[in-house]
């Protein structure tokens, strides 16, 4: 007599029963000189032979080697090929940031660099993973991860994965609601297998590369299969790609010409190497006022409020009122002064000068956030690797006793850029009178003396908005997770048509993530907390500029690092737009306005059933 164990992973089924379960397995008529033993079907959560074609849920089975073939290299490619995980079902994000704004945002499920299933769109907290018909530990990047990271698992050692999207919730808990997700890996494996498997893009960036060993060692008593997955993938910029490198987007401004052709030319609605005045009208009293085109024109109120970066060029002075009268403002302009796109569609419109001399900054990568966008990642690369064993030896207690075991370790890095950060600060155009220590100095009626601010070159108030190479959205991450199972499994001695099986898994992971930061509070004193100290023999202004600690910094205390003055109007903050973005001027501005952020996640998951 031979008895064949044929296992097959379905994920419909009863609850597991806290402490030992007993299984029912309904036992087929045979014929009398029937050799073959009693074939039997472990279905995940029971043991209990069901047809999964004839279930209320059909199960959809996932079968790895033929995925392989197609170079699928990660469960989650795997899953996005599935008519019942694909579209937006398989959460593979590394920012939450969407494209709308370039502000730091939170991570997305799971940390940055992770992938999770999210069926039925009910977030991948409410879609459970299995290894084996056994619950995943969760493992992620910052925050409460909802989910484990999919993958993480070695696609080399999967066997195949079973897909229910029937909501599970009275068999798992709420964590099942939107469906769950079995992966099945190799076992009883003999013999070894290598595969190596290499994409090379035609365009530059994006090559995977990987290598995968299955082996395995087994007798009539036992075996023992393990493997090994290395896979790398390099980054792909925004930039890099035809498709993606120019961001079109936006409906307002032009958008159509003449004739009502859709034009497609690359733009962006974020401004950048520009400041407003926030609202005053600098130019409107002509040559008595503040400033003044050197047309000699009065620019209209829509113009006078905008200025633009222009490194080594002007078109502005000051005027009679302003802080250096009848001289040129250097480095910087008015808004029309942003040059007609140089395009035969962007040329062909109705109106003469068009388009709007408002609108050209969206199609001049100068002025606006263009050259940002593409160095950021379009395919985030990743490297990962990992272990797995699993084995079976049977115990010969007479009752088909078998002992069975698996061990995981699984480690991924990530080096993600998004989008720059952008600063755009108040900077105030007068400042209060100090003493050396900084003490305002108040008039006869007891309000601070406001004098001119030494860092900036206009006596008003102007809001600058840049987008800085030193100001960086990336993110250096590591997800490691050991996970081991071990349990016995058997028939009952009173009956052949009644088991058991007692296990006990503990998984724990941990994360890790590092990324610099713009310390906003230092941002806020060293451009808006300001003061220029008085001559101790005139009592007039002397050009010092140091910080006032008029207001306590967060928690009640004032800050006893010394603060650094950021001069923001320095042209090195706008950079050229073309080729590279703003730095800051100093090293010591750096180190003042930037600091490194480190998370450290650690979940641990102990089950015993």
């Amino acid at each position: 007599m031979s008895t064949r164990k044929s296992w097959l992973r379905l994920l419909s089924a009863w609850p597991l029963v806290a402490g030992i379960l007993f299984f029912v397995s309904p036992v087929q008529a045979q014929d009398a000189d029937d050799e073959e033993g009693i074939e039997e079907i472990t279905v995940t959560g029971s043991r209990i032979a069901r047809d999964e074609f004839s279930t209320t849920t059909p199960i959809q089975v996932l079968n790895t080697e033929a995925a392989q073939r197609l170079g699928i290299v990660s469960i989650s490619e795997l899953l996005q090929k599935s008519t019942a995980a694909s579209g937006q079902q398989v959460d593979a994000s590394h920012s939450a940031n969407a494209g709308q704004t370039n502000a730091s945002e939170a991570p997305p499920d799971g940390g940055v660099g992770s992938a999770c299933i999210n069926l039925r769109g009910l977030g991948c907290e409410r879609t459970l993973v299995l290894i084996n018909g056994k619950r995943l530990g969760l493992a992620g990047i910052r925050g409460a991860p909802p989910q484990p990271d999919i993958n993480m698992i070695p696609i080399g050692m999967v066997e195949g994965v079973d897909l229910l999207t029937g909501g599970l919730s009275t068999v798992y808990g709420a964590d099942a609601v939107a469906g769950v997700v079995n992966v099945r890996l190799k076992k009883d494996f003999e013999g070894i297998n290598f595969t190596i498997n290499t994409e090379i893009p035609n365009d530059t960036g994006g090559e995977i590369y990987q290598a995968s060993l299955v082996g395995g060692v087994g007798n009539d008593s036992g075996n023992i299969t393990f493997g090994m997955e290395y896979s790398r993938q390099e980054r792909v910029r925004t930039g890099d790609r035809s498709y993606s490198q120019c961001l079109r987007r936006g409906t307002s401004g032009i958008s159509q010409d003449m004739s009502g052709n859709r034009i497609l030319n690359c733009r962006s609605d974020f401004p950048d190497n520009w400041m407003t005045t926030l609202g005053f009208d600098a130019f409107a009293d002509g040559a008595a006022g503040e400033l003044v085109a050197d047309s000699g024109l009065i620019p209209s109120s829509v113009d006078g409020t905008r200025l633009i970066y222009t490194p080594g060029s002007s078109n502005i002075s000051y005027g009679a009122t302003g802080r250096n009268p009848g001289q040129p403002v250097t480095g910087y302009s008015l808004f029309s002064a942003i040059p007609q796109p140089v395009s035969s569609t962007l040329n062909n419109f109705p109106n003469d000068g068009r388009p709007f001399f408002l609108d050209r900054f969206r199609y001049d990568q100068r002025f606006n956030d263009q050259l940002d966008r593409q160095d950021a990642d379009l395919w985030r690369p990743y490297e990962r690797f990992s272990l797995v064993m699993n084995g079976h030896v049977d115990l010969d207690w007479g009752h088909q006793e078998e002992f069975y075991f698996e061990g995981y370790y699984f480690n991924r890095t990530n080096d993600v850029i998004a989008a720059r950060e952008q600063i755009f600060p108040g900077i105030p155009g007068q400042i209060p009178l100090v003493t050396s220590t900084n003490t305002i100095i108040a008039d006869a009626n007891g309000a601070p003396q406001m004098f001119q601010n030494p860092m900036n070159p206009f006596s008003f108030d102007v809001n600058p908005v840049l987008t800085m190479a030193d100001i960086p959205q990336t993110f250096d991450t590591e997800l490691q997770q050991v996970r081991l199972v071990a349990g016995i499994t058997g028939d009952l001695p009173f009956s052949d048509n009644w088991g058991y099986d007692v296990s006990a898994s503990y998984d724990r992971a941990t994360g890790f993530v590092a990324q610099p930061i713009l310390l906003e509070n230092n941002l806020f004193f060293a451009t808006q907390r300001l003061g220029v100290v008085a001559d101790t023999a005139t009592g007039l202004p002397s050009g010092q500029v140091v910080w006032v600690p008029r207001l306590p910094a967060p928690g009640g205390f004032i800050t006893s690092l010394p603060c650094v003055r950021f001069d923001i109007f320095n042209m090195s903050g706008a950079g050229d737009g073309i080729t590279n973005s703003g730095t800051f001027s100093t090293l010591a501005e750096r180190d003042y306005l930037m600091a490194p952020r480190t998370n450290r996640t650690v979940t641990e998951l102990s089950i015993f059933s």
